[in-house]
């Protein structure tokens, strides 16, 4: 303060000034900062609730479109058509006996490929007993159409002809490559045809390891597939499409997956 009061009176004046001008400097520039935070955390947070609100329109379009594209194919002649006589012929592979060999080379195909990608990706140790379907006929469709099948992992689907003589594969035939177009053209992962009486799979696209197992009684009874078939059974009317949300599915390795399904 000594300096200060060293200063002739003029000195003092334009020292005072500049720090008033300073001041008021800072002050424009700290009002003017926050302002301009605020305006822009507004439009910022407008912005998201506008993306927010259009993705969630988006999401909602998509599965409206879904529950219409499977409203409509439970209702279409064909499908209908298949899943009697898939039905019909699953019933009759229950009276196949399968074979030791048979048995041994679907055990196989579960321990050395399909444990090992399985528990890749999740907790736990490969039981056959919890995983392998039980009934004749899924035995001998499993071996027909995936141990036997001689396309790649992620290719089971791509096989239509088992040339095993059998009424299921005469059906098989006529309207696997159509139903695979379907589900390629409209990007879904898979399709299932279940007999909502005893909850068999009688025929999938993708012939993963759910194909023609049991969902009231088989190893994945406990899965959100079979969830969405009950859901089905307690509302049978046509149109009655139920979509069960997104949850781990052993059959997929884990994956999250979700399901939609309805009365045929």
């Amino acid at each position: 303060m000594r300096v200060f009061d060293e200063l002739n009176i003029k000195s003092k004046l334009t020292l005072i000034i500049v720090v008033v001008s300073l001041g008021a400097v800072l002050t424009v520039g700290y009002l003017n900062w926050r302002f301009t935070r605020t305006t822009l955390t507004q439009t910022i947070s407008n912005q998201l609730t506008s993306v927010r609100a259009s993705k969630a329109a988006q999401i909602e379009t998509y599965f409206e479109n879904i529950r219409h594209q499977v409203e409509t194919l439970c209702q279409d002649d064909m499908i209908v058509a298949a899943m009697v006589r898939f039905k019909k012929a699953f019933r009759k592979l229950n009276l196949q006996q399968i074979s030791g060999e048979w048995q041994e080379e679907i055990e196989r195909y579960y321990n050395d490929v399909f444990f090992p990608k399985l528990f890749a990706h999740l907790e736990g140790a490969p039981n056959l007993e919890l995983y392998t379907p039980d009934s004749q006929a899924a035995l001998y469709l499993q071996y027909r159409y995936i141990v036997a099948n001689l396309h790649s992992l992620d290719a089971k689907g791509e096989f239509s002809d088992a040339a095993d003589g059998s009424e299921y594969n005469k059906f098989h035939k006529k309207y696997h490559p159509i139903l695979r177009q379907w589900v390629t053209k409209f990007g879904y992962k898979d399709m299932f045809l279940v007999d909502i009486r005893n909850g068999d799979i009688v025929y999938t696209v993708d012939k993963g390891v759910d194909f023609a197992t049991n969902l009231d009684t088989g190893p994945y009874r406990a899965s959100n597939l079979a969830e969405v078939v009950a859901e089905v059974r307690r509302h049978p009317d046509l149109g009655a499409v139920r979509i069960m949300d997104f949850a781990s599915y052993k059959p997929s390795y884990g994956a999250s997956t979700a399901f939609i399904a309805g009365p045929i």
